[in-house]
């Protein structure tokens, strides 16, 4: 059983529209729909629709939407009980899958409510295999956050696997100590990678995209010292049909052939719950990265909200470029 840490739940709201959006004047949507998300709570949610046992443990008002939309999804959850508000993220997706976000800034946690957050999430990663941290952190929170978190974790549970699916400052600060303590795995955007190595994102992704085995096996050597520093697995979301997965024992390119589908949460972290899945069924290094890209890019179930499930997943139509 897996721990899915959100430190900033959201309220996810997606529709489609028929045409582009059009600037001043009335759009008009369908397919709308209102989920409880975060980066934890969607991948608890993919993976037990999937059949796996997973916990979501997140802050929230106990009188919320938020809540009642947790209880009627029959997803097991902790939390701690903070005021609120939930913040909001409203996502318009046209009929070519381009789409526009509004997002609410990020949940204000206190100090100590984000200290009651770490000694619950270490509190519960005793009756749990494996620990993920996700997503941004709250407007207050320092961005060693989750280094905090993760030395806690290793403290007193040394032989738990923790990962973290982060983006921004806060994976930042947790890359630039990987030296001294490491996640097992760490799923994140190359956007991060390049912010890293301080190269720029858009040439990494069009050499990439244009010379696919060649760039990525330039990545995977750049990578290279994250896990030499104890870092197992890295998984590197470069969009949504391609990604690439580095471990102690091979690289390779994951490529989606397919028209990737609609679904109403970020692709990003499908992706993740999909990796996830193949670790939870403990699948080899490849179908893990197969897993990954088919999330990533599948239809969303219509009877889950448009939520990726793996009967959606086209794994056939994955190829897997070892490096």
């Amino acid at each position: 059983m897996i721990l899915c840490v959100t430190p900033t739940p959201v309220l996810q709201r997606a529709a489609r529209i028929s045409s582009p959006i059009a600037p001043g004047e009335v759009n008009h949507f369908n397919d709308v729909g209102i989920t409880a998300g975060g980066t934890g709570t969607n991948v608890a949610y993919a993976l037990y629709l999937a059949g796996q046992s997973a916990l979501a443990l997140f802050p929230a008002p106990q009188i919320s939407h938020y809540m009642r939309l947790i209880t009627e999804m029959g997803l097991a959850h902790d939390y701690i009980e903070v005021p609120g508000p939930i913040p909001m993220h409203s996502a318009v997706i046209e009929s070519d899958l381009t789409t526009t976000e509004f997002r609410d800034p990020p949940m204000p946690l206190d100090s100590h409510q984000l200290a009651m957050l770490r000694d619950k999430t270490v509190a519960a990663a005793e009756h749990h295999q494996s620990v993920l941290l996700t997503g941004p952190l709250p407007i207050v929170a320092t961005h060693g956050w989750y280094s905090d978190v993760l030395r806690s974790l290793c403290l007193y549970h040394p032989n738990k696997k923790v990962s973290i699916a982060s983006t921004g400052p806060a994976l930042q600060a947790v890359l630039r100590q990987v030296g001294t303590i490491a996640p097992h795995s760490v799923m994140c955007h190359l956007e991060d990678i390049a912010t890293w190595a301080r190269s720029d994102v858009e040439e990494l992704r069009s050499h990439i995209l244009a010379e696919p085995e060649s760039s990525a096996s330039e990545l995977a050597r750049t990578c290279q010292p994250l896990l030499d520093a104890g870092i197992h697995t890295l998984l590197i979301g470069i969009d949504r049909r391609h990604s690439l997965l580095l471990t102690e024992s091979m690289s390779a390119l994951g490529r989606y052939t397919g028209t990737p589908g609609y679904m109403s949460i970020p692709w990003r972290d499908s992706l993740v719950a999909g990796f996830q899945l193949g670790v939870c069924e403990d699948a080899p290094c490849a179908e893990q990265l197969r897993l990954a890209v088919a999330f990533g890019a599948a239809e969303g179930d219509s009877l889950h909200s448009f939520m990726p499930t793996k009967d959606g997943a086209r794994c056939d139509q994955v190829e897997i470029i070892p490096l």
